[in-house]
């Protein structure tokens, strides 16, 4: 027909399929000018090429059809400022969302960088350093197993600041009892999941609040899951007596590759760090 396009021809003018105009058509968005009573054939004009442009260009800038349809069942100045700037606002939230996310990507990435090549296998590198005073919130629950650890962790995240995540990062810990470390016989350690009270909201919702004080501090790392059974236990403890050391308070454990990370428990790694005196 001349100056109508059939279906397949304005289909290919803005490369959609068919079945898009035919959807187009269903919902009433853009309705074909003419249809063939006996073939059933539809026919848009050239006016409707442009309204099918525009259409397609508002698609493209991510617009739902709904509003669309909105939009071009009443088109005016005032009703297209309108939607850009709706939409302006929307796509300016997103990028802010994506940037946060970027950033994190990026702090963990670095992270990993940072101590993917560490030697976490060797006393070499164990130093006593000076530590500030620093708080933890506590949970409120000794840990009696994996399970009980996961769960109470899980409490206590509740705590941290919505904008935070976890994954692939260094913040999940343990207070661990400095007088289950000191006990040979004991059959596990008295330990309570922690974490930093800087990354947590100001009103706590779980656990309590303990500072570590201020002092040297035996920084050991190691791999797998420190507990009983773990030869660190007794590394630990020949490095003490070798370097004249005292345990004068609980020990902080760091995770530094977690489970979040890994289910291999080979690659998981930790910081624990000693409040220690050098004995006279």
């Amino acid at each position: 027909m001349k100056d109508y396009l059939n279906i397949t021809q304005l289909a290919k003018l803005r490369n959609v399929t068919t079945e898009t105009l035919r959807h187009y058509d269903r919902i009433g968005l853009l309705k074909p000018e003419y249809v063939d009573e006996f073939t059933g054939y539809r026919y848009y004009s050239m006016n409707q090429v442009e309204l099918f442009d525009t259409i397609i260009d508002l698609k493209n800038l991510g617009l739902p059809l709904k509003d669309i349809a909105a939009y071009m069942s009443s088109r005016n100045i005032g009703n297209t400022y309108t939607l850009l700037t709706s939409k302006e606002s929307d796509l300016k939230r997103e990028i802010a969302e994506k940037q946060k996310q970027l950033k994190q990507i990026q702090q963990k990435i670095q992270y990993l960088e940072q101590i993917r090549d560490m030697d976490f296998d060797s006393s070499e590198k164990w130093e006593v350093h000076e530590r500030k005073a620093r708080k933890l919130v506590v949970s409120t629950a000794e840990e009696a197993s994996i399970i009980d650890f996961f769960y109470e962790f899980t409490k206590l995240r509740a705590n941290m600041e919505s904008e935070y995540t976890m994954f692939g990062t260094n913040v999940s810990g343990s207070v661990i009892l400095g007088e289950s470390f000191s006990d040979i016989d004991a059959k596990r350690l008295t330990r309570y999941p922690a974490i930093p009270l800087e990354l947590c909201k100001k009103k706590l919702d779980y656990g309590k609040v303990m500072e570590l004080p201020a002092g040297k501090y035996l920084c050991c790392y190691g791999r797998g899951l420190f507990q009983v059974g773990n030869p660190m236990l007794n590394q630990i403890r020949e490095y003490l007596a070798r370097k004249k050391l005292k345990i004068v308070g609980d020990f902080y454990e760091r995770d530094m590759l977690d489970m979040s990370l890994t289910n291999d428990e080979k690659e998981l790694a930790y910081c624990i760090e000693i409040p220690v005196e050098v004995l006279t």
